[in-house]
């Protein structure tokens, strides 16, 4: 799918790149990113200020590169105008245009998930791909993923290690072993 909207130069695609790109490399609720404002965003230091579910005042993020090359390729064709981020399409050239709605986020993530061929993908999906992804390249750091992941409970954290190595199921199997046939 990022591939795909990588190569699409139009004023959707470029957004709607940006878009998915923070979603899965930043693992952000679709909330948080509905509540970016250009503002929250500095291309020069490489941050964007992002208030974090559970947590007082906004806590800056560093951004990858790829992350800040997108969202930089966004901001050149949104404008330097203030106000939100990421913009409804249908209003973005008037004074005024209008914030994409966590509705309007899930409606992108569907419609290209389902144009790229793998299927409509949720928003909380992405947050989930790019937690366990995280758990996965950090070699199972919890501590460290939680951060990522801005979970105030490390057992919220512990949830998606869970679900990512099936330890229940390991367990069951064990425990199903010992008594036989």
């Amino acid at each position: 799918m990022l591939s795909l909207l990588a190569e699409d130069n139009s004023p959707k695609g470029i957004r709607d790149y940006a878009l998915i790109r923070v979603l899965a490399d930043l693992g952000l609720r679709r909330g948080e990113v509905v509540g970016l404002d250009l503002e929250d965003l500095d291309l020069d230091q490489g941050i964007i200020a992002v208030r974090r579910k559970g947590h007082d005042g906004a806590k800056n993020l560093t951004l990858p590169p790829e992350t800040l090359n997108a969202l930089g390729a966004w901001v050149s064709r949104r404008g330097p105008r203030t106000g939100p981020l990421f913009t409804s399409l249908a209003r973005w050239l008037v004074d005024q245009p209008t914030r994409l709605s966590g509705d309007g986020i899930g409606y992108v993530l569907k419609t290209r998930g389902i144009e790229a061929g793998v299927g409509a993908i949720r928003p909380h999906g992405l947050r989930h791909t790019a937690i366990t992804t995280g758990l996965d390249a950090s070699g199972g750091d919890l501590r460290r993923v939680q951060q990522f992941a801005a979970h105030t409970d490390p057992k919220v954290t512990t949830l998606y290690d869970d679900s990512r190595k099936d330890h229940a199921g390991e367990v069951a199997r064990m425990v199903a072993a010992r008594y036989g046939k």
